[in-house]
């Protein structure tokens, strides 16, 4: 596959260049949209309709992207995540509002519905379906329940927002999906910490979400910022790979 050809086809993914490391947490740039970094994600939060439904694919320990959401839009939020950890994180969290909005689910998302094997990582937060994720210790693993997207998507009204970050299984998901009218969707791409995914293979989804109406913004520069990581190199960086996918 040639980048160049890709580029071409949407002058929009041009903006992948922007250097949104310069910019700090919840601060506003100005592209085709009002765009906002909240809880390390971005949104255009004015595409986001009051009382929507958002989906969160993969817990761990930390929801203040959909805590901010809850605030500004009085979302509701149905999180999935297979871990123990992620459950007890939940459970814990002592905040009225967000009791009253956030719907957990102890089920992985994958391409389709049915039993699957997960991987745990140095603690549960972290699971993946690859025994080849280099966060992924000693092939400790479980069998745990899986939802389907396409399962998961129509079983929910309402959606304005779908968050997937749950290490590996986005390329499936998105190989099996026909087409989707979800306005925004933010998915972390893998291929930089698991042998099984490569560069090519996030490009092929990135032109998939193109085919069916998708302009795609580049935030994965913010986490580099974030972590501490070398400088952003390119588009195209393994370092980070999370892109926010628009369509109106």
């Amino acid at each position: 596959m040639n980048i160049k050809k890709i580029i071409k086809k949407n002058e929009t993914v041009l903006r992948l260049a922007k250097k949104l490391y310069d910019y700090l947490p919840d601060t506003k740039y100005i592209t085709k949209y009002d765009l906002q970094i909240l809880g390390g994600k971005a949104v255009c939060v004015d595409m986001i309709p009051v009382g929507s439904t958002i989906i969160s694919g993969g817990v761990g320990n930390d929801i203040e992207f959909e805590r901010a959401l809850i605030y500004k839009k009085n979302v509701n939020v149905i999180g999935y995540d297979p871990t123990d950890t992620a459950e007890n994180f939940i459970s814990g969290i002592k905040d009225r509002k967000v009791n009253s909005n956030y719907h957990f689910n102890k089920k992985a998302i994958s391409h389709e519905s049915g039993n699957i094997k997960i991987y745990y990582g140095e603690n549960d937060f972290m699971v993946s379906t690859s025994s080849k994720h280099q966060n992924v210790i000693d092939n400790k693993s479980k069998i745990c329940e899986a939802i389907g997207f396409n399962d998961l998507i129509n079983s929910h009204k309402n959606l304005s927002y779908v968050k997937l970050d749950i290490e590996g299984p986005e390329y499936e998901i998105i190989e099996k999906l026909d087409n989707i009218n979800i306005n925004q969707i933010s998915i972390e791409f893998h291929h930089h910490c698991d042998p099984n995914y490569s560069i090519q293979d996030t490009l092929q989804c990135l032109e998939k979400m193109m085919k069916m109406g998708y302009q795609i913004y580049d935030y994965g520069q913010f986490h580099g910022r974030k972590r501490g990581l070398p400088k952003y190199i390119s588009k195209w960086s393994d370092l980070n790979c999370e892109f926010l996918f628009i369509k109106d």
